[in-house]
Parts: structure tokens; sequence; C-alpha cells
């Protein structure tokens, strides 16, 4: 393999998969460990920042993530501010080090509050809270495959694929639109494919100054069958939970 120095080495390798939280966004990174290395630093390059969708300002000494444009960071003068709180990563030895291994079993950063969240709860509320989080954490692990519990089709019937032209947009929002492109390719959020359908995109400013990606799919609608079930009516749920003293929300 080819090392950072540029020279090409025979030499065992390890790879493994890693949550790092940066600014509160996780973005799961495949590392290459070299066991046989003293005193090496670990090296985050182009492939991070692009899994990451961060924005280099070298001239300002500022970054930004893609989708925030507006929340600027500044560069770290001295590496040594920067205080390491990684997680221990278990890994095991590589019988074959002419090629890299196939990659071993994946570490995450466990999920619990942040010191920023859940400010209004007790010692023992938080405690609580980060025990359930703990219980349930495959349930808000991020990234990984689409689930395979459930697929699910759209039924148009016999009616001709929707295609519509894209809306017409300012520079500006076009560079916009393809760094969030670029950014849910990365984290494999969607992917290419080819297809006779085709919906415009919108782009709808958030209240922090960001964008939200959003598609008119109004004619793809008008085409699809429903699913119809009865549903409960609005009125009755309401004087169900009228004498409740707390209520769960779900705001899609």
């Amino acid at each position: 393999m080819v090392l950072a120095d540029g020279k090409e080495r025979n030499v065992e390798a390890l790879t493994t998969t890693v949550n790092l939280n940066v600014e509160g966004k996780i973005v799961r990174v495949k590392f290459i460990a070299l066991p046989e290395a003293k005193g090496n630093r670990t090296l985050l390059g182009t492939n991070f920042l692009q899994a990451a969708a961060i924005v280099l300002n070298i001239q300002n000494g500022t970054w930004h993530f893609s989708e925030n444009p507006h929340k600027q960071f500044s560069f770290y003068k001295n590496p040594s501010d920067v205080k390491e709180n990684l997680p221990t990563i278990s890994s095991h030895k590589v019988t074959s080090p002419e090629t890299i291994p196939v990659a071993l079993p994946e570490t995450s950063v466990p999920v619990i509050l942040r010191e920023d969240e859940g400010k209004h709860l007790t010692s023992k509320q938080r405690d609580k809270f980060n025990s359930l989080l703990k219980e349930f954490e495959t349930c808000f692990h991020p990234g990984g495959d689409p689930t395979p519990f459930i697929e699910y089709r759209i039924q148009t019937g016999n009616n001709l694929p929707v295609s519509e032209p894209p809306y017409r947009m300012t520079p500006a929002k076009k560079e916009l639109l393809k760094k969030e492109l670029e950014s849910l390719l990365a984290e494999g959020i969607i992917e290419e494919c080819e297809s006779p359908y085709a919906s415009p995109v919108v782009l709808v400013p958030k209240p922090n100054g960001s964008i939200r990606l959003c598609i008119d799919y109004r004619k793809l609608n008008a085409t699809t069958i429903p699913d119809t079930y009865p549903l409960p009516r609005m009125d009755d749920l309401l004087r169900l939970i009228m004498r409740l003293n707390r209520q769960s929300l779900c705001l899609q």
C-alpha cells in the first residue's frame, strides 16, 4: 500500500468504521490502522471532508457544513489545544498483510444526551432517559442500509410516468443544491438512478438561514392510488387526551 509519504510498502493493516462526532454531526468514517506504526497521529483526508460535507475557507481560517453555510467554525491554531476523547477500537490481527482485510466490526459513539441537551431534567430523570436511549440504541444508529423489513410500492395504475422539467434557479441556489446533493450522496441517503419519473426540486429556507431540500410530487400524487384505511375521528382523540398532564407528539 502507498502511505502518506508517497512510498509503497508491504505492511500489516487493519480497518474499521467509526462514528465521529463533529460539532454535533455524526459522520461515519472508515479508518486504516497500522499496528507496527508508532507515535502516528490520525489523518483525516478528503474522503472525510466529503462524507462530512465540510467546506473549507482557507483564506479566513474557517469552515462550515455545506447544508448550513451561515454557521462558521474557526480553525484550531494549535493542534495540541484539541482534547482527545476517542472511543476505544477493538480489532483482530490480520493474517494477510499483502492486502487490506475485510473491515472489522463497527464501533459507534454511545447514544446519550449531550451536555447542552435536557437541561430542564433532574439528574435522576437524565439517567433514566439515557438508560432508555441505550436500551433502544439500535433505533437511533446513524447511517446504515435501508430497513429490510418493509418494502413499499407506489401504485399508479395504468397512468403514464410523470416527468416534469426542473424549476428555474439562480446560480446561487444551484450551487446550494449541488452541495446538498453531494452531501446526501456521500451519506448514502440518496443514490443515482435512471427512471422515466422526474419531479422538480424546491429549496425551502429554514428559520436559521439554511435550506430544506423538498420535491414537488403534486402531479405524481394525483396519479397515485391511495391506501384507504378507517381513521379515528380527531374530535374523539382530543376528548380522550384532554385530561392528560403530558402528551407525546410526532411532528412531520
